[in-house]
């Protein structure tokens, strides 16, 4: 078959001749392929397939094949080995997936609810209470558009399917394959009794099957409706003689297979012409699930975690509300989004959407979709309904944000019986629905069949499972994932996608919450507007505390322990008390609410340790600005502020938030001053500090000095810690926002409008000789510290460096900010050249400037490159080329215990080093310095074996760390081994204090060594020592030892062993190891 081009002339004509899209006819070439079983997938219906993947791995060295667009983005983004994974996985059995998220999203009071019912065939309710956060429809069938009873399961019903078809074939000829069995699963034998056992035995039979035929994931329409009428027109006698044969065959299967008496119920209601494919979605009807946002922007910094690339928008906009015209203040917080008028409120709906949802190769493409739906219908002339979509398209003509809305805008009345315009939005989203690029990519039906059981655990009474619980269904024989670290990455990719919710890291991996809506019920607990909030007015004390939520923004862990016992008691199944400590790590992950409990020293006996905790939360912060609170009369402001300025005039409350959540978290409470929409924070040195605020759409950073002599000299730290955390945000939360660092004046007399300039023209305007920058703003923002690049050291453990080639292809890196804050301490690149890449629109582009970057300065920068990543994504370590580790070992220590523990330590380590391979040597923390950048120094610029700090009291000490210095960035657990060492009886104390300093090395691999007013013993120090050598060696000399039935001592590492008599029956040789 000749292959059309995607820029083929032929495909631009056939859209004019026939009234459709270039894009329709993409995708109906695609059907059409598909129904005559050619083996290519559906043409891109853009540039994805060609350059998203396929180019940008030219780029970087890989192999393009074609087809990759059809692996999940999700899959791609989590690099090589979860692709190796996923490929492995499909080859077993996968099934295509034909679903996608609705969200309804809008201004209060618009009409989103209505929208909803109205789609989902209910009557629109007059008056209806707004939506308290968000409210789900899991599952909606866009053939009839009725709400299914619950969310289907994929694994069972394909299961079903094959049973059903099983007892079809007893009785009637097969003539071709059914829509089922074609847009079911790609499974590796077509034989039915192969395809019934795979239920119990799925694994063992799995390696029997000796056939692969692979069927096609999508039906053209004449086909699906073909095979639909089939069904309905099978002869009775051949419905009833199939479902005897099945009643007869159930007590033996369930014997034999133990299959569930739900699939059994499933297979019965397909051979009765259920038609239950559509529960699951088709090609021609995908299935839909509904996300009704509150429209109140007290919600809009939490609801914008749940949006997704794999959605369509559908914007509600009330015709009431012209565009120009102020919107009623009926939400205060609104303001802090600069949200005044209606066309405010349409410029902050698709600026979110592009800038949440973006992904690389499709920025031209105006994906994800937005629909516009106009409300009130019935109110308004058509004359006025026409001027209204004008404006609208008016307004968004030539905006990157604006090529999100498709062409056609839906006027519709709520209240009105006639259906016709309903019907039309409904088709609408149905063709939009079958027509995105990830429609019918495949999942692994193992995975499916372990997402099976989770469904089951839901209707349990908790909707929490252990991790270690999900690991034991993975490992049952009819699943049967033996590798534990499989059952992590299966899990990411579910979250991915939005069925569960799994965060891979420490504490929090430890449960998985088995729907979505769980985490939307905790967050509006706490995140709500007053008519929801709980017990609000009972007594004085809780109304105090209320009081201080919102103005201050500061929740007691009473109110929350209220709040939770109360929303326990409505719940059938209540769960938020019991799993408190999760649920407050969750919000701070998401940055909703923060610690901000005061941690004092280690040795402050103010701290009560039954002090209530406090927790910080940013979107519930009312204090309007005092410029006497942010702007002390003892301190001077720096004459030139720095601004942040957001692209396309966008700045989300929500980015705003996580800011201050993360100042909170850093600096405390105590140092901190926030109210609404700015805040001023401490530095390292203490009389100067910075002041951050919003306005409108840029950010506005400014230096107080309260210096006689005002001096500024914390300018470049403060800049590059608020571009550490800005990008943090960035690539966490708001993966496609762009912003410069500028120069600027607010007060431009010609327009009344602030003029900015980007610091990233200050290099070429200064070569020109002619620049707009005032020298002293040069001097202070960026020659504040010498921001030029440095060569790493060679190998401190051999005679030079030797190289380690990469052994994987380099693949884009989601998540590269600890690797630049790592690359720009080293001064491996400058903060201005990280701050380019981090402008970058997505994670693939970043990715690849990063590269350029490296490449144009030379080997040495690659080296450091590939040690950043080694020290920061040890997962991709391969990828590049980096220098071998010497063979030494550092003890870093401030001199803490010196005498008592860590010479001592050091000796013993040094007499048994030699059988280990590596040396020892120390290196002492002289005040002033910081624990962190002495540890990258070590692992990035001496590239050492490993690093082992012993983090004492003194250790702790604010000195030695720094205010204004990033998150602790070592994720390889190979290369550092803490000693936490403590007075005894404190232990809890110090973990406490560590957690809050740098929590990271609280989840490494360590060892404690409790001190008491006698010396250690020398039994003690030799097991730490060996502990430590152990840790790092890869080769040991083993030494072997005769025990003899008379007893013996043996002395091995410094450490003292006893055989006493009859240990052994005779003589025995042993080693130790």
């Amino acid at each position: 078959m000749t292959e059309v081009k995607k820029d083929c002339p032929l495909i631009e004509e056939a859209a004019k001749q026939s009234g459709k899209t270039v894009d329709q006819v993409k995708n109906f070439i695609g059907n059409y392929r598909r129904s005559k079983g050619d083996s290519k997938r559906s043409l891109p219906t853009d540039d994805m397939g060609a350059e998203n993947i396929t180019g940008h791995r030219e780029d970087l060295g890989m192999s393009a094949k074609k087809g990759d667009s059809s692996v999940p983005l999700e899959i791609q983004l989590r690099g090589p080995g979860m692709q190796q994974l996923y490929s492995q996985a499909c080859r077993q059995g996968a099934r295509p997936v034909h679903s996608v998220r609705g969200l309804v999203v809008g201004q209060f009071r618009s009409g989103k609810t209505c929208v909803v019912r109205r789609l989902t065939g209910e009557k629109a309710v007059e008056n209806e209470p707004i939506t308290d956060g968000i409210e789900i429809s899991p599952s909606v069938k866009t053939k009839t558009w009725r709400k299914a009873k619950e969310e289907p399961d994929e694994f069972k019903e394909t299961m079903a399917e094959r049973l059903a078809e099983q007892q079809q074939e007893q009785y009637k000829p097969r003539t071709r394959t059914s829509s089922g069995a074609q847009g079911a699963v790609r499974k590796k034998s077509t034989d039915a009794e192969k395809a019934q056992k795979m239920t119990r035995k799925r694994a063992h039979q799995e390696k029997q099957a000796k056939n692969e035929t692979p069927t096609q994931s999508q039906q053209t329409p004449k086909l699906e409706e073909e095979d639909e009428k089939e069904g309905r027109d099978m002869p009775d006698d051949v419905k009833i003689k199939a479902l005897q044969r099945l009643h007869s065959d159930v007590t033996v299967l369930q014997q034999i297979q133990d299959i569930p008496d739900d699939v059994i119920i499933k297979a019965k209601e397909r051979l009765q012409g259920g038609m239950t494919e559509e529960q699951l979605g088709t090609a021609e009807h995908p299935r839909l699930s509904l996300w009704d946002f509150g429209g109140q922007a007290t919600y809009y910094g939490s609801h914008q975690c749940f949006f997704t690339y794999r959605g369509i928008y559908i914007l509600v906009m009330s015709l009431l509300q012209k565009l120009s015209d102020p919107v009623p203040d009926l939400d205060y917080k609104a303001a802090a989004d600069n949200l005044v008028t209606g066309r405010d409120y349409l410029d902050h709906w698709l600026n979110s959407v592009r800038t949440h949802t973006l992904v690389h190769g499709r920025e031209q493409t105006g994906e994800p979709r937005v629909v516009l739906v106009l409300t009130h219908k019935d109110r308004v002339d058509e004359s006025d309904i026409e001027e209204y979509k004008k404006d609208i398209r008016d307004h968004i003509s030539g905006k990157a944000a604006g090529k999100h809305v498709l062409p056609k805008i839906f006027v519709i009345d709520n209240f009105n019986e006639d259906n016709s315009d309903i019907d039309e939005l409904r088709e609408y989203l149905r063709e939009v629905a079958k027509g995105l690029w990830f429609m019918g990519q495949e999942v692994p039906m193992t995975w499916l069949h372990l997402k099976s059981k989770l469904m089951d655990k839901r209707r349990e009474d908790d909707p929490f499972c252990r991790f270690q619980d999900v690991i034991d269904l993975a490992r049952s024989d009819d699943v049967g994932i033996t590798d534990d670290s499989h059952v992590a990455d299966i899990l990411t990719f579910l979250h991915d996608l939005g069925d569960i919710i799994f965060i891979n890291e420490p504490v929090l991996r430890d449960h998985v919450a088995l729907r979505p809506q769980v985490m939307i019920d905790v967050f509006k607990t706490i995140i709500t507007v007053p008519e929801y909030q709980q017990d609000r007015n009972t007594d004085g004390e809780v109304a105090e505390m209320w009081r201080r939520l919102e103005t201050e923004g500061i929740l007691s862990d009473r109110l929350l322990t209220i709040i939770w016992t109360k929303a326990d008691q409505k719940m059938q199944k209540p769960f938020l008390l019991r799993h408190k400590p999760f649920l407050k790590r969750l919000m701070e992950k998401y940055y909703l609410l923060c610690n901000a409990t005061p941690i004092g020293g280690f040795d402050d006996t103010s701290c009560d340790p039954e002090k209530e905790e406090i927790y910080f939360v940013p979107s519930l912060l009312a204090t309007k600005p005092d410029d006497s609170t942010l702007y002390p009369g003892h301190m001077r402001r720096y004459q030139h502020p720095l601004y942040v300025v957001f692209d396309n005039m966008f700045l989300p409350s929500g980015m705003f938030y996580r800011l201050q959540a993360i100042c909170v978290r850093r600096f405390g409470l105590q140092e901190s001053h926030v109210l609404a929409g700015c805040g001023r924070f401490p530095t390292d040195d203490v009389k100067q500090q910075f002041v951050v605020t919003k306005v409108k759409h840029y950010l506005k950073v400014e230096l107080l000095s309260a210096e006689d002599q005002a001096v500024f000299t914390q300018a470049l730290p403060v800049r590059k810690f608020l571009s550490s955390c800005l990008f943090e945000i960035k690539e966490k939360w708001i993966p496609s926002i762009q912003y410069d660092w500028c120069f600027g004046d607010e007060s431009e007399k010609e327009t009344g409008k602030p003029v900015f300039y980007p610091m990233c023209d200050i290099e070429q305007e200064t070569a020109t000789g002619s620049s707009r920058f005032p020298e002293d703003f040069i001097n202070v923002w960026i020659r504040g510290r010498s921001d030029t690049t440095m060569s790493c050291a060679e190998n401190s453990g051999g005679s030079g460096p030797v190289m380690i080639e990469p052994t994987l292809n380099p693949d884009a890196v989601h998540t590269i900010g600890p690797v630049l804050d790592c690359m720009e301490t080293c001064r491996g690149l400058s903060l201005a050249e990280c701050d380019r890449i981090r402008h970058e629109l997505t994670s693939v582009s970043r990715f690849k400037e990063l590269v350029a970057t490296v490449n144009r300065a030379g080997d040495m920068c690659r080296r450091l490159l590939g040690a950043s990543v080694e020290v920061c994504l040890p997962e991709r370590a391969p990828m590049f080329p980096r220098e071998e580790r010497g063979n030494e070992i550092v003890l870093l220590h401030t001199g803490d215990y010196n005498d008592k523990l860590v010479q001592p330590l050091l000796k013993q380590a040094v007499q048994s080093s030699n059988r280990y391979g590596v040396t020892l040597s120390e290196d002492v923390i002289e005040p002033g310095e910081i624990i962190t950048d002495k540890l990258l120094h070590h692992l990035l610029e001496r590239n050492v074996r490993m690093v082992v700090p012993i983090i004492t009291p003194q250790t702790l000490h604010s000195r030695h760390w720094s205010t204004l210095g990033y998150e602790f960035c070592v994720e390889n657990k190979n290369l550092v081994f803490p000693v936490f060492v403590y007075p005894e009886g404190t232990r809890e104390r110090f973990l406490e204090v560590l957690g809050r300093r740098c929590a990271g090395m609280l989840d490494m691999a360590s060892t404690e060594v409790p001190m008491a007013e006698e010396p250690l013993s020398s039994t003690k120090i030799s097991l730490t020592a060996a502990q430590i050598l152990r840790k790092v060696s890869s080769s040991v000399v083993l030494y072997t030892r005769q025990i003899t039935a008379a007893g013996c001592t043996v002395v091995e590492d410094g450490v003292t062993i006893f055989f006493p008599k009859g240990c052994v029956k005779k003589k025995r040789f042993m080693s130790l190891e």
